[in-house]
């Protein structure tokens, strides 16, 4: 019997003191699905709602219906026409990472990929109106530009179909370029990359999105990094230029853009449907049951 209540004791111990992930944290949210508000887009935490620009329309054609991460209804993205149109988030420091992890996630499906090795067509940016050295991030399709403070992952071969990081270092930029490409067919496609804060960057490409697995995983090894905040605003659906002004506009529909801190772990993506979690009711079952099993040897 003692024996028994010790390997209880010790299941209760382990279920109380079991260490847990970093759980990121979601900062920034946009649906496009439940905007009210002409020219503007909600963002679903409430922190950082965003201006969207040139009247960008709605369109009836999404990636994921429902979203199955969430189990949400997705009825609409916001179309972008590659010329004048993105959206535009106000400076906020809890979209500010530098050397920070952080994971940012999209479904898109551009209606036009990059041609050149050197262009891109930009998800997400955080910049002020200065060179690229002072970005926080940014998160393209397109070519691989050689970074001034270092370039990673794939350099030959360049197609401009890649996914792509850079992160201002505020003297030069570093690019990360991924082998995983976008299919050059016009269709959705859920993309992904998280930035550990220093030595890893890790790309997701889900470009079959009626199965339940993650699709394509890279993760790029990097040397221990420092980068740069700044005041500039978040940009969906472009980058700005040192003048401030939008270049390399995204030209297709984007959905269901979320900015997390931390390091987003797979199996938690939006593109894939959640794993239960064991509760401490099931660890406390499969104590009793050791308990049971403990009994049954002692007796015999």
């Amino acid at each position: 019997m003692r024996h028994c209540l010790r390997i209880k004791g010790l299941f209760l111990i382990a279920v109380l003191l079991a260490p847990t992930l970093t759980e990121a944290g979601t900062v920034a949210y946009y649906r496009f699905d439940n905007d009210t508000v002409a020219g503007a887009t909600q963002d679903e935490t409430g922190a950082n709602n965003g201006s969207i620009l040139n009247s960008a329309p709605y369109a009836s054609t999404v990636g994921q219906n429902p979203v199955k991460q969430t189990g949400t209804a997705n009825a609409t993205s916001l179309a972008l026409n590659g010329t004048n149109q993105f959206v535009s988030v106000p400076h906020n420091s809890s979209l500010s990472f530098g050397s920070s992890a952080w994971t940012i996630e999209a479904y898109i499906n551009l209606s036009t990929l990059p041609t050149a090795a050197s262009s891109g067509q930009w998800i997400a940016q955080k910049k002020d109106a200065a060179i690229d050295d002072f970005q926080d991030y940014g998160f393209l399709v397109g070519g691989s530009r050689a970074g001034a403070a270092g370039t990673f992952g794939k350099s030959t071969d360049i197609t401009g179909h890649e996914l792509v990081v850079e992160l201002g270092k505020g003297a030069g930029w570093t690019t990360i370029t991924s082998t995983l490409e976008v299919p050059a067919a016009v269709q959705w496609v859920f993309v992904s990359a998280a930035y550990d804060g220093g030595t890893s960057l890790r790309f997701t490409l889900d470009s079959n999105l009626t199965d339940n697995l993650p699709g394509a995983i890279e993760t790029i090894a990097l040397p221990g990094l420092t980068n740069v905040t700044n005041n500039g605003p978040l940009v969906l659906g472009a980058k700005r230029n040192a003048a401030g002004a939008a270049a390399q506009l995204f030209g297709g529909a984007i959905d269901e853009v979320r900015i997390s801190s931390g390091v987003v772990p797979v199996a938690d993506l939006l593109s894939t449907i959640p794993v239960p979690e064991p509760s401490s009711f099931v660890l406390a079952g499969l104590a009793a049951l050791a308990c049971l099993a403990f009994r049954k040897r002692a007796k015999a």
